[in-house]
């Protein structure tokens, strides 16, 4: 899904750089608002523009001005426009359009201003799509594209490629928080978000308050998206002492600052929680205030906190409010007084519980009376309780059987005020892009947006059935590899992201005042792309030891940093020699000794279905360990991971050697010759073609196979 519009600025930056007469033919990947075909067709009458996405929104329009309309049907909130019966495109689009415009009051926190705006346009839907009609029958002339496909825009970029045409291509940007940060799960445990995957489940929130009792409620969802990723980040520092670092545009749920919180809740971009004011101020600033609506935990594992998780999970219960949700959460644990009763109180109150407790006289058929013990704070100190003591049955009954969207994220005031002190401009950073089902989560306590998906969109497509083409959810880690796919394809291009890289640089910087920064890799301009000398760095590891390898090792590869590669190479490979940076780096280990490395890159020839092994060394000429690391080039796990990258399957690997043999014996048996050249040059003899095919094995299966067959002690 297209996300966002690019500035009208930028693009205009971008046409006065690049030389896009000379183009003839473009590929807009992503055509969103088809802002980049109006700039670029008024500024370059003479260029064929191709265009692409996969919105409702934008195949509705391109529809229209390619004479071939978009089928599609108003369903629910939308469903009094049928009633019209438009028949003619220009009706239906104009229908589209106003549609389009009653969504922005229809979605979103209601007020009184969204609900007078909403029933007018319904009140006078037909009379504004007369209105819009003159509109509708300009935008032929104002967008003449040349074509469009409502696809995935990758297959849109490799038809550009296969076709020698241009590429213009706008990513989507997800807003995000520093890894290390915690997100709550579904199973009340706080997780880096870096360590989340899809299909995760996550305790969130509604991302606006329910209408009529103007609350948001409690949610389960789940992550939708997770990758990756270095983007320009802020500090928001609080008075608390605590500090979050996220992208400057990651939203928040705030208030501004007064005695008490003013007005109703929010959300609030970081780079905006501190801003300069128009009224008199202490400092002359406004600073939001935040709530720490659920607590943090670590899980106990000691014996007194396992004594006391079985004592919840024999004999606690858990209770919620029922129908209208009324009432508050209950935790509690039903026991006779004596020293049972006794320690769980104690034990309680040594974390900082709350406990109340009541006796009830004995009934008919027993003889002690019965003590309720139960903790206050309502459901955050609940969830607290059970993230805590993790008592399996009730931390199971809390996701299965319980309603939380009864109970408001406001429930016992909301919890902690913070005041947000300032917030520090860090510049780039590592971030982990998340998104979810519910579009909120909780990040170390505080309610946050994932702001992963186009709202001014939502509306629409939720109210309209139509046959949507299928495309895969992209995911941001995969654009450096998209990048040098199409670099080494040899067509012009130009790639707009938010992301950023050590050995990649922009060939242009946008900044739009305290907006997201936009980065620009473009096949064209004044300065390279990569380092012709690429960086080292020194890092932390263990070298191989041949006589710790024993048959029950075990072989991991981990993807490395290209400065981390190429510190290796100068260590352990010849002296002298300035090596390329390939565009996929593994590091391949044994029982976590480092054994050696793989370096690819994409072919030269345009090998769909191949990759092309750049290097493979082992640190040692020992035990036949090169061995083991050629076989491994070809192994499923990583050419899965270079599919992923490069959004490409990998049938075989191909690659280089030189050799003063016809033969090189470290590929015998694993790959086949498929051609050999006399040369005489000082690097060999001959210069030997090999491919490999791919290799169905584990890493392990690998190393038994080597094991077996070649590993020697000793050289």
């Amino acid at each position: 899904m297209f996300q966002g519009v690019v500035p009208k600025e930028c693009i205009a930056q971008i046409l006065r750089v690049m030389d896009v007469e000379k183009w003839g033919s473009v590929y807009n990947c992503c055509s969103g608002t088809f802002r980049f075909e109006q700039i670029t067709l008024a500024t370059h009458p003479g260029v064929q523009v191709h265009s692409n996405d996969v919105s409702l929104y934008s195949s509705a329009i391109a529809g229209y001005v390619m004479g071939k309309p978009l089928d599609w049907e108003f369903t629910g909130a939308l469903e009094f426009v049928n009633e019209f019966d438009y028949q003619e495109p220009d009706q239906r689009l104009a229908a589209f359009a106003v549609a389009f415009n009653l969504g922005r009051f229809a979605i979103g926190k209601p007020n009184a201003y969204k609900v007078k705006h909403r029933d007018h346009l319904i009140a006078n839907f037909d009379s504004y799509v007369d209105k819009t009609l003159e509109k509708v029958r300009k935008l032929p002339g104002m967008l003449p594209i040349a074509s469009y496909s409502p696809r995935d825009w990758i297959e849109h970029m490799d038809e550009a490629i296969e076709r020698k045409a241009a590429i213009f291509s706008f990513p989507p940007f997800f807003k995000c928080l520093a890894p290390e940060h915690r997100l709550l799960t579904a199973d009340m445990r706080w997780v880096p978000c870096g360590d989340l995957r899809e299909g995760d489940e996550l305790f969130t929130f509604d991302e606006y308050p329910q209408p009529g009792n103007r609350m948001r409620r409690w949610r389960y969802a789940t992550v939708t998206h997770s990758s990756p990723g270095v983007k320009d980040c802020v500090r928001v520092n609080l008075d608390n002492g605590e500090s979050i670092v996220c992208t400057a545009d990651h939203p928040w749920l705030a208030w501004r600052d007064g005695p008490r919180p003013i007005g109703d809740r929010g959300w609030v971009e970081a780079k905006d929680l501190v801003r300069a004011s128009k009224y008199p101020t202490r400092d002359g600033l406004i600073h939001h205030h935040i709530y720490r609506s659920v607590p943090t935990w670590t899980p106990s594992a000691s014996f007194d906190d396992g004594w006391l998780s079985g004592i919840f999970d024999g004999e606690g219960t858990l209770a919620m409010p029922v129908g209208n949700g009324h009432g508050s959460a209950t935790l509690a644990i039903a026991q006779a007084p004596g020293y049972v009763a006794d320690r769980a109180v104690h034990i309680l109150r040594s974390h900082g519980f709350d406990v109340s407790w009541s006796e009830r006289p004995p009934q008919q058929g027993h003889h002690k009376p019965l003590r309720q013990i139960w903790i206050n704070g309502g459901l955050p100190e609940i969830l607290r309780a059970l993230g805590t003591f993790r008592p399996g049955r009730l931390i199971d009954r809390m996701r299965k059987d319980v309603d939380v969207s009864l109970l408001s994220t406001r429930n016992n005031g909301g919890g902690d005020k913070i005041r947000v002190v300032d917030v520090e401009p860090l510049g780039p950073q590592p971030i982990q892009n998340i998104s979810t089902s519910s579009g909120t989560y909780i990040g170390e306590g505080y309610l946050m947006h994932n702001s992963g998906y186009e709202k001014m969109f939502e509306f629409l497509n939720e109210n309209t059935r139509w046959e949507a083409p299928k495309y895969e959810i992209f995911d941001p880690k995969n654009l450096r590899g998209l990048i040098d796919k199409v670099r080494s394809s040899g067509v012009p291009f130009c790639i707009l992201s938010d992301q950023i890289y050590d050995d990649l640089k922009p060939e242009m910087e946008f900044h739009s005042g305290r907006g997201k920064p936009h980065y620009c890799y473009v096949s064209t301009g004044k300065s390279s792309f990569l380092q012709l000398t690429p960086k080292e760095s020194p890092f932390r590891y263990t070298p191989v030891d041949i006589d710790k390898i024993v048959p029950a090792s075990t072989v991991s590869i981990v993807p490395a940093e290209a400065r981390h590669m190429t510190f290796l190479k100068n260590v352990y490979l010849k002296k002298g020699i300035i090596h390329t940076p390939g565009m996929a780096n593994y590091i391949v280990h044994v029982d976590g000794m480092l054994v050696g490395g793989l370096i690819y890159a994409l072919p030269k020839f345009g090998e769909k279905k191949s990759i092309y092994l750049l290097s493979d060394f082992a640190i040692s000429r020992e035990g036949r360990l090169s061995k083991l690391v050629t076989r491994l080039a070809c192994n499923r796990e990583i050419l899965r991971d270079l599919g992923r990258r490069f959004i490409n399957r990998y049938d075989d690997v191909i690659t280089t050697a030189f050799s003063d043999h016809p033969v090189s014996m470290k590929y015998r048996g694993i790959f086949d010759l498929t051609k050999r050249v006399e040369k005489n040059e000082p690097a060999g003899r001959y210069m030997l073609n090999y491919t490999g095919a791919r290799l169905d094995e584990s890493p392990d299966e690998a190393f038994r196979w080597w094991y077996g067959k070649h590993f020697k002690r000793g050289n």
